[in-house]
């Protein structure tokens, strides 16, 4: 066993020239021999160190803080003009024409348009336009043209009013489906090669013999067929259609448009059954006004087949 001596601790902190002054370095009174430090003592220099020094470069303005951005500037960007479509509006007045409109345009435009159509008093008001085509047989033009004007005549009364063309196709037994429509199937093959004859957006009528139950669900006079082009499997140029059955359309045939227009606007069954005359939802002719239940629905309905 044996021992030796411990040499006195000639550690000192190190400081570089011109970076932390000698008194950065002093340290409070410490009891005792300062040469022995222990880590919680050399930390507490570090942290004195350090704050004189951050501090005397504030002073100094070496740390000022840096300039403020200057503020930016907002972008403008061009107007960009509003794409819409014209429909009736007149070319003068639509953004269609001469490089569209601006939201302001666009803003003037819309308060010019017609208010949306409401039953009052028995009529739609302001008047409800019903466009769209019937087509027929070559032969049966004139029918087709008297249940049109039948119809248009009788909703004026109404504040309706009843545009549609009335556009012929083959007779029947030049189409190659024979004297008449013998299934719904057939009626589906029909339409996909009448697209092109449909002249007018809206309402489409096709008036045809059909000697057929899954047409019109028997011998009905006509039908409105809301989901026509799902039971066609797609392909047809409308999606709904109404249906006259020139066999059978015997009893108000002048009034059988506004009929079927009141099915497609939202009224699926039939009135005055009970005795009361002249509903164009019921079967006693003359008929000229729908029921005050009914109206509403044929003003504001959305009548896009």
């Amino acid at each position: 066993m044996y021992t030796h001596a411990v040499a006195p601790s000639t550690w000192a902190p190190r400081v570089r020239p011109g970076r932390i002054r000698d008194d950065d370095l002093a340290l409070p009174a410490l009891p005792g021999d300062r040469s022995q430090l222990t880590p919680s003592m050399v930390m507490g220099l570090q942290r004195t160190a350090g704050n004189a020094a951050v501090s005397r470069m504030l002073a100094d303005g070496a740390l000022a803080p840096a300039p403020p951005r200057p503020a930016r500037q907002p972008v403008r960007r061009p107007v960009r003009p509003v794409v819409q479509r014209c429909g009736s509006t007149p070319p003068s007045e639509c953004g269609c024409h001469g490089g569209g409109s601006t939201e302001e345009q666009l803003s003037v435009q819309r308060a010019k348009k017609k208010p949306k159509s409401v039953a009052v008093d028995g009529k739609c008001q302001p008047t409800r336009t019903i466009t769209g085509t019937f087509l027929a047989p070559i032969d049966k033009l004139d029918l087709a043209t008297s249940m049109v004007n039948g119809s248009k005549a009788a909703l004026a009364g109404n504040g309706i009013d009843l545009s549609m063309d009335v556009k012929g196709f083959l007779n029947m037994g030049e189409t190659g489906f024979g004297d008449s429509i013998e299934s719904n199937g057939e009626v589906c093959q029909l339409m996909r090669g009448l697209g092109p004859v449909i002249s007018k957006g809206g309402v489409v009528v096709l008036m045809v013999p059909v000697n057929a139950n899954d047409v019109c669900g028997g011998s009905a006079e006509g039908c409105y067929k809301g989901s026509f082009g799902s039971e066609c499997g797609g392909g047809t140029p409308v999606s709904k259609l109404i249906v006259i059955n020139s066999f059978t359309a015997r009893d108000c045939t002048d009034t059988i448009v506004a009929h079927e227009i009141g099915h497609a606007a939202g009224y699926p069954g039939h009135r005055d059954r009970s005795g009361k005359q002249g509903d164009y939802m019921g079967f006693t002719c003359p008929r000229d006004h729908y029921h005050e239940n009914d109206l509403p629905l044929v003003c504001g309905a959305r009548l896009r087949f």
